[in-house]
């Protein structure tokens, strides 16, 4: 045989086959979320709300849309839209995971902000709430 028609190691298709079994069983038992279908059964919304104080005392609900432009292109994708309600399991745990970076972006970008709070609700399908956090940071 030619090594370019070679057949791959038996430990590799080993793998292979594992991997097409064990992940979706895994994903069944709620070990690991890859493979699962859960994405479809259990939909989950979350929702993004900023609030500033400036330094006059002046208080603001900051629309997510005005972080954008100083996001990066990934950024932007999970926090678009995210005013309202908005699908993605994985881009909730994101944003949950990165509310100090959030607020740290929000204070970067106006001299004027003192304080910011980042709130972000996490819901199931049906509206029941899965997560609620909030994050207060004072701006420098």
């Amino acid at each position: 045989m030619t090594p370019e028609r070679r057949r791959p190691p038996d430990a590799a298709l080993l793998a292979a086959v594992l991997a097409m079994l064990l992940l979706p069983a895994l994903a069944a038992l709620e070990v690991t979320p890859v493979g699962g279908f859960r994405m479809f059964t259990e939909p989950v919304r979350y929702r993004l709300t900023l609030f500033e104080e400036r330094r006059d005392g002046t208080a603001y609900q900051l629309p997510v849309r005005a972080l954008l432009p100083h996001a990066t292109r990934d950024a932007r994708r999970v926090l678009g839209g995210s005013d309202a309600f908005r699908l993605g399991e994985t881009q909730a745990r994101l944003v949950a995971a990165r509310l100090d970076a959030l607020a740290e972006l929000a204070c970067r970008q106006d001299p004027r902000r003192a304080r910011v709070h980042v709130r972000i609700e996490i819901q199931d399908g049906a509206g029941a709430p899965l997560d609620d956090r909030s994050l207060e940071r004072a701006c420098e």
